[in-house]
């Protein structure tokens, strides 16, 4: 997910006391950096730390020991394993299986007999047994940025205003990871989760925030309902082509696909801090208190 993430810190128990003391200084820089709380689950593999980080949300932290996996995962209900989808619930609970204990108590001939590949998968992961790695390194596939409003907005200025600021952050974001790409995706959310997703595939790849809004306001305008209350917005860009690493200086010759504007507001923001400059379009006015959520 989006808000979620593994870490491995097999190689960091030296560096700090406790297993415990790696995750409450995990939540206080999560509190520090983003104001918002974190749950954390630490655990001997993936599965079982991501279902300990569930347990207590919204400000949890679970440990599993290796000792006590059994224990842990013995009374908690069949929905926590990965793979089971509400139809396989519906199915597992027919066959008399409620809990994971349950699970692991059958053999693997049996629960391959009755759930084929998921079968398997199941009874390894009943006994608390992931052997996946976690990688820390994957491929961008896309960058993207959206808002959920207070409340929802009509006015016609402030969901422009919101487009172009989610374009500015979107495109910075590319340059920042030395990314262009080519694909240009609206997402449009109305009162009562109604949603529209569009995109663009346009001729050349880009990091361009006037580029990227001019096709953003024409995906909006072929799919803005008028006067419908909007709840969400979101800009993404996708289709990349890795770009060679180079230091820009406000003086160098600027390629046909690169702005001047995204140039000095770069350079402003590496030194200011991103919330430092913006177009003048995209400024708060008095009336726009929904938009707080960009500072």
């Amino acid at each position: 997910s989006i808000d979620e993430a593994f870490l491995d810190i097999s190689g960091s128990m030296n560096l700090f006391k406790s297993k415990q003391d790696i995750g409450i200084k995990i939540k206080q820089r999560i509190v520090e950096e983003q104001q918002i709380t974190g749950s954390v689950g630490i655990a001997p593999n993936k599965f079982l730390a991501k279902i300990a980080s569930d347990l207590e949300k919204p400000d949890g932290l679970v440990i599993v020991a290796p000792d006590k996996v059994a224990e842990f995962l013995n009374p908690l209900h069949v929905s926590r394993m990965w793979g089971a989808g509400k139809k396989t619930i519906v199915k597992l609970e027919h066959a008399g299986i409620h809990t994971i204990g349950d699970l692991a108590a059958l053999p693997l001939d049996v629960l391959k007999a009755k759930f084929g590949k998921l079968g398997a998968h199941f009874y390894y992961l009943a006994r608390g047994e992931d052997d996946r790695d976690v990688v820390p390194e994957h491929g961008v596939k896309s960058v993207s940025n959206e808002i959920t409003f207070s409340h929802d907005l009509t006015d016609k200025e402030q969901l422009n205003k919101t487009l172009l600021r989610l374009c500015e952050k979107v495109a910075y974001r590319l340059r920042q990871k030395e990314l262009k790409g080519r694909t240009i995706h609206l997402k449009l959310r109305y009162e009562g989760f109604e949603t529209h997703t569009r995109n663009k595939t346009i001729q050349i790849h880009t990091a361009n925030t006037d580029v990227i809004h001019k096709t953003i306001v024409e995906l909006f305008d072929q799919t803005y309902q008028h006067h419908r209350r909007v709840r969400l917005l979101g800009v993404g860009v996708s289709g990349f082509k890795g770009q060679v690493s180079r230091q820009i200086s406000i003086f160098d010759e600027i390629n046909e696909n690169e702005s001047r504007l995204d140039v000095v507001s770069d350079l402003v923001k590496s030194r200011f801090g991103r919330h430092s400059i913006t177009r003048a379009a995209g400024l708060k006015s008095d009336k726009d208190d929904n938009l707080d959520e960009f500072r």
